[in-house]
């Protein structure tokens, strides 16, 4: 529902131009003079104002210019009277969207409040795709794990609806993503998909930043903000970390679940909104429930679909298709040549636990690409991921099994293989010359490379 200030000093007026406004679905505030407006305009989230231009006290002109100034999103149509069209313009000069001279015709205002409101729609979605076009390009959900699968059914069978989810899972294993995705598939993807990290806004900044508040609602607050809330109308607000809530601001998050009506700080007016709440946490919250940190209800409420995502440790399969996916960006950001990883940085990366999950792994591309020449090697990677794979073979022999004879033979085994690729990485793929590093023949080394499984790609010289 729109809100627009009524601001005319007769009240026979300000009387039909409600009941007008409020039949089509409007809310609507009055101010019989410029002051009062000035007031309401300070404490309250208008989008709409109809200014009369002849008002004792403060004039129009100068209660146009003090609101433009307060908010340049509010929209004003000036009306006046029949001989003072050319003030009328010199007000659309300084900023007045439209004016009409009284009497007004009824749905030529009409018409004229809704283009209004499509004017400030359009330019808060140009501001809204030229943030993303200014972003890094958006992560793709690659992966065939059947976890990860069964995530993607998820998705399509909630597609349609506005129902809450709550997403679940490690840092960096694609929450964002995953609601990004939601809102696209929603209907509410041509309006805004607003995120709110939970976790990087202080406690005390949290209520303000999700609800807004008023000038004058606290120290510092010299002109009104609106919220996160407010931002994401007829969109998706993503609530990233959310067990940060204090049990306070969670009291008001769940009022809004039930009623749609938010109350920005300072203000005593209740604004209704029309927001799809999708929620992220790294943290179990029903431990915290049962701790008495977070609300049952407001949990119960947020969960209604739960989306818990693996971390990659355990999507083994999807590596090296994230691991291209990510060479083919950076490729493109820093103009190089870079077309893969050699067979040895293939096998480190398949064997490295992670535990940073995606948003690791896209880091280390990142640095990789813009390190490496055509081919990402060893030498390439973080210092941390090849020293962790010199040690990953042997203990994964240890958890396989406790018999020592066995135990044994597979660290052997492992630990020849370490070297060979260790060797190979020296000779930057050169078989032969790993060979003579080794002290073996290239037909012994060929031979072990076969016995051992490792990758035959590359530079086989």
């Amino acid at each position: 529902m729109s809100t627009c200030l009524i601001i005319d000093d007769e009240d026979e007026i300000r009387w039909v131009l409600r009941k007008l406004l409020e039949k089509n679905g409007y809310q609507v505030l009055e101010a019989k003079n410029g002051e009062e407006a000035l007031t309401i305009a300070e404490k309250s989230f208008i989008e709409l104002a109809l200014l009369d231009l002849r008002m004792p006290g403060i004039s129009g002109m100068e209660v146009l210019a003090k609101i433009i100034a307060l908010d340049t999103d509010i929209k004003v149509i000036v009306l006046t009277a029949l001989n003072d069209v050319k003030l009328a313009v010199e007000a659309i000069k300084k900023g007045a969207f439209d004016y009409f001279v009284k009497p007004v015709d009824n749905e030529e205002l009409l018409l004229a409040l809704s283009k209004a409101l499509e004017h400030k729609r359009i330019r808060e979605e140009v501001e809204y795709l030229k943030e993303k076009f200014l972003q890094v390009k958006s992560q793709k959900i690659i992966g065939e794990d059947t976890t990860l699968t069964d995530v993607f059914t998820l998705i399509r069978q909630v597609s349609g609806s506005d129902i809450t989810v709550l997403i679940t899972g490690e840092s960096g294993t694609g929450k964002q993503v995953i609601a990004e995705r939601l809102h696209q598939v929603s209907p509410r993807n041509q309006a805004p998909f607003v995120t709110v990290d939970l976790s990087v806004v202080p406690q005390e900044l949290i209520e303000s930043e999700l609800f807004g508040y008023e000038r004058g609602a606290f120290t510092g607050a010299y002109k009104k903000k609106p919220g996160k809330f407010f931002i994401a109308q007829k969109g998706t607000l993503f609530l990233d970390e959310i067990s940060n809530l204090s049990l306070i601001t969670q009291t008001k998050l769940l009022r809004f679940l039930e009623t749609k009506y938010i109350e920005p700080l300072g203000s005593v007016t209740p604004i209704k909104l029309d927001v799809r709440i999708i929620a992220a946490t790294n943290q179990n919250v029903a431990e915290l429930v049962e701790k008495s940190l977070f609300r049952a209800d407001l949990y119960y409420r947020l969960k209604v679909i739960s989306i818990e995502l693996p971390p990659l440790r355990k999507r083994k399969e999807d590596i090296l298709a994230l691991v291209e996916y990510f060479i083919t960006i950076y490729r493109d950001e820093y103009r190089k040549k870079t077309k893969g990883l050699s067979p040895q940085a293939s096998e480190i990366m398949k064997n490295y636990d992670w535990p940073g999950n995606v948003r690791e792994l896209k880091n280390c591309i990142q640095a990789a690409v813009l390190l490496a020449e055509e081919i990402i090697e060893p030498v390439n990677l973080p210092h941390d991921i090849q020293t962790t794979q010199r040690i990953q073979p042997e203990a994964a022999a240890i958890r396989k099994t406790f018999n020592l004879k066995e135990t044994k033979a597979e660290l052997c085994k492992n630990m020849e293989k370490q070297i060979i690729l260790e060797a190979l990485t020296e000779a930057k793929g050169n078989k032969r010359m790993a060979a003579r590093l080794l002290g073996i023949s290239f037909k012994n080394l060929y031979n072990l490379i076969h016995k051992l499984k490792i990758p035959l790609e590359g530079n086989s010289k």
